[in-house]
């Protein structure tokens, strides 16, 4: 699925404790912002995986959630 650049994106995260959500916004003008990419990143400490667009969850290392983070960040550069 190709995206729309980042260029004016808001980025949203919502840290719990064993969980990492995020969503990317894009602006447009006088429009309303529009959600383009969402996941999140599951059972941080234990057998995390990443859940993101709708696809299938894939298993991860996320033993911490800076760990989580990186994962998180990984998947918004290839998307």
């Amino acid at each position: 699925m190709a995206s729309e650049p980042t260029r004016g994106s808001i980025l949203v995260l919502n840290a719990g404790s064993s969980s990492l959500k995020f969503s990317v916004f894009a602006r447009g003008g006088s429009e309303p912002a529009r959600r383009t990419l969402h996941g999140l990143v599951e059972r941080i400490g234990q057998h995390a995986r990443l859940t993101a667009d709708g696809r299938d969850p894939t298993d991860v290392p996320a033993p911490d959630h800076g760990k989580a983070f990186a994962v998180v960040a990984d998947h918004l550069r290839d998307h």
